[in-house]
């Protein structure tokens, strides 16, 4: 693989803005709190303290903040999968490489090992520090 300045530098500022948008997107957050609104939906149907009206009540409401943090989801993951796009399009706008050359590092084994080890290294430095 023939690799340029250009295309590692947009390559790293578009891992960086993959990673940076998925920590300030909270997409693990919203799937925790679709989980935690399962189940204490599921642990009301299950109690025999309340009636069926307000369990069905219960549900209906449950069914309709759960598609709603489906659809939240669901953007910010796009969203997320858009920020390195866009920074891949800006490097190529501005002429420092082509799309299709970071998309080649990108996807290498190599680039992918690299930066796995960088993102799980500086989550290590940060938990212990």
């Amino acid at each position: 693989m023939t690799l340029d300045a250009g295309t590692l530098v947009v390559g790293l500022a578009a891992a960086g803005a993959l990673v940076a948008a998925f920590h300030f997107a909270e997409i693990l957050g919203r799937a925790r709190a679709a989980t935690k609104l399962a189940r204490r939906t599921m642990a009301a149907v299950t109690t025999h303290t309340l009636h069926d009206e307000e369990k069905e009540r219960l549900v209906q409401r449950a069914a309709l903040d759960l598609f709603a943090q489906f659809g939240l989801i669901a953007l910010s993951t796009i969203l997320v999968l858009a920020a390195p796009g866009l920074v891949m399009w800006g490097g190529q706008l501005i002429g420092v490489t082509t799309f299709h050359a970071v998309l080649n590092l990108l996807s290498s084994w190599e680039f992918a090992t690299g930066i796995t080890v960088l993102i799980l290294l500086a989550v290590w430095l940060e938990r212990h520090s």
